[in-house]
């Protein structure tokens, strides 16, 4: 017997989204798959076409099925299982049995118990392998009822300074991309606040969207919001101390994980600890969703993509700022505290590194040297090393191209440009004088309490305001060179100097938090679109390896950040 359910439904069926269920006789080979059908229902449960109906239009099962659609599924398949029954007189003293037991499940759903329990219990009692396969298809259904049921994203810490700016940026992208969101944090009083203020600033009816209670304390809770999400975007930090607990309840809920975090430390733990069990769980956590680091790494990826030989080695030159001098803070005081905690810890990384990347990646040449005070003409500015998290992304995306794809690694080097060498010694002397204090515990209270004094009055807690983050602009060159010709191995080396350069430039508005939110959400509508084009069927992966190969750069151009070539050279 093969299940075929189809629209064609009696006329005393009265459910709003209707679905019949027909016997009929299995037939040869595999099933006739059409356009219209769910192509992931597994073809050992020989369901051969199963289509929702709308009264307007139609949907797939994991959008819009819920339980009391699943309720009405099930009642179809007693009536047809109760009707092949009495038409078989040889099986029907087990179908009698598997009738009952599909009634106590029902009462089960209805009394909201999960569906999957009563299944569980039928299949002791079934022993035709006709009715397995039912009881299978009916349990793929009442799984893909409970995904029906999830919103698409959850935006964990929504109270924040980067959540609020997220919960912002998504009211306008929910109705561009068609997606269903709520937000999530410790405080339901404060959580609905933020609605309201993001009410009056879009005059959008937020009265409908779930808010979710969850303290990274509280582990249980937080597998409790992600079971409703199926993409958690995570804006609480440091990560260092509340990332790991979201990540781990995502990946046992099974909702994707999206973050913002700068930490190399976090980020290269994450890979090592959870990369397997995000795989097995068909999981992507992808880190270092937002400024820190697509530009730099999604855009070494187009800069590859447009190359096209055998690339040796990439300089990236961030500049961001003001377009206008303005008073005030252009940091918010979480990303200070981040940065004060990377740095007391930076010595963390060698063991982590020495245990996730066993292997050592072979030796090019020319080899990229690092340069620590010079001028560069495609910037136009000083330039001086630049210890944010870009550089480590960047060279752990080069290292999956080359175990991977057989590319050869690029070699990578970042930068900051200033417009004088006066603001490289001011620069340089706050920083030291960072480096130093975050050594020492007693340092390190000194400049978290005064984050305004020690920064230069770069960063302060209430951050800066919107009408200054809108004024803010940020531009990153990447200056790429290597071979026009291509050699058969990632390992094989040139025996010439390299013949061809390209210059790349990403450029955006609203540097930092409102980038960030935005490509932050994006990468998640990429996730819920375009899984089919990531790597593998999960995993921990940078953001130029997890969309390398999807539409998020074409995404990101529509929406501000901007990629373009320069200029492409051979000698």
């Amino acid at each position: 017997m093969v299940l075929i359910l189809t629209p064609d439904i009696p006329s005393t069926t009265k459910i709003t989204n209707k679905i019949s269920v027909v016997s009929a006789k299995s037939t040869s080979g595999s099933p006739p798959y059409q356009t219209g059908m769910l192509p992931y229902l597994p073809p050992s449960f020989n369901v051969q076409t199963v289509t929702l109906f709308n009264q307007q239009r139609s949907y797939y099962f994991r959008t819009q099925i819920n339980f009391r659609t699943l309720k009405s599924i099930l009642r179809e398949l007693r009536f047809a299982l109760h009707s092949h029954s009495t038409s078989t007189p040889s099986v029907a003293p087990t179908n009698e049995c598997a009738t009952e037991y599909f009634i106590q499940s029902t009462d089960r759903l209805a009394a909201n118990i999960d569906v999957g329990i009563g299944l569980d219990r039928c299949c002791e009692s079934v022993c035709d392998v006709n009715e397995l396969k039912l009881v299978n298809v009916v349990r793929e259904l009442s799984a893909m009822a409970s995904e029906g049921s999830k919103l698409d994203v959850i935006i964990f810490g929504a109270t924040g300074f980067t959540g609020k700016i997220a919960v912002y940026e998504i009211v306008k992208l929910a109705k561009e991309k068609n997606i269903t969101w709520g937000i999530s944090g410790r405080n339901r009083n404060k959580l609905e606040n933020v609605l309201k203020e993001v009410e009056e600033k879009t005059d959008a009816d937020l009265a409908a969207i779930t808010v979710v209670v969850a303290d990274v304390e509280d582990e249980s809770s937080l597998q409790e919001m992600a079971s409703k999400a199926r993409v958690v975007v995570n804006c609480v930090g440091p990560y260092r101390f509340y990332g790991e607990p979201v990540v781990r309840a995502c990946i046992a809920s099974g909702a994707h994980h999206l973050d913002v975090t700068a930490e190399p430390q976090f980020m290269e733990r994450m890979q090592l600890d959870y990369h397997k069990a995000a795989e097995e769980k068909g999981v992507y956590a992808v880190c270092s969703c937002g400024f820190d680091s697509v530009p730099a790494d999604l855009g070494t990826v187009f800069l590859m993509n447009k190359f096209q030989g055998d690339l040796n080695s990439v300089e990236s030159y961030l500049e961001f700022g003001p377009l206008a001098p303005f008073k005030g803070a252009q940091g918010h005081f979480g990303t200070w505290e981040s940065v004060v905690y990377v740095l007391a810890h930076y010595n963390e990384l060698q063991s982590i590194r020495q245990k996730l990347f066993a292997d050592h990646l072979p030796q090019f040449s020319p080899k990229l040297k690092l340069r620590y005070l010079f001028k560069n003409e495609h910037v136009g500015g000083w330039c001086i090393p630049f210890p944010n998290s870009d550089r480590s992304v960047a060279l752990r995306s080069q290292r999956y191209f080359f175990e991977h794809e057989k590319l050869r690694p690029a070699q990578i080097q970042s930068y900051i440009v200033f417009k004088s060498i006066f603001f490289v010694l001011i620069v340089s002397i706050f920083a030291l004088v960072l480096l130093l204090l975050s050594k020492f515990q007693f340092g390190r209270k000194l400049l978290l309490k005064y984050p305004h004094v020690f920064s230069g009055g770069l960063m302060s807690r209430e951050g800066p305001s919107e009408d200054q983050m809108k004024k803010s602009y940020m531009n990153m060159t990447l200056l790429g060179e290597g071979w026009k010709e291509k050699l058969a191995e990632p390992t094989d080396q040139h025996d010439s100097p390299p013949n061809k350069h390209i210059v790349v430039k990403v450029s955006g508005k609203d540097a930092g938090y409102g980038m960030t939110c935005t490509i932050l959400l994006l990468a998640a509508v990429t996730i819920l679109r375009e899984s089919d084009k990531m790597p593998g069927r999960g995993g921990v992966y940078t953001p130029g390896v997890a969309f390398a190969k999807t539409s998020l750069l074409e995404e990101l151009d529509k929406h501000g950040t901007k990629f373009e070539v320069l200029s492409l050279k051979e000698n």
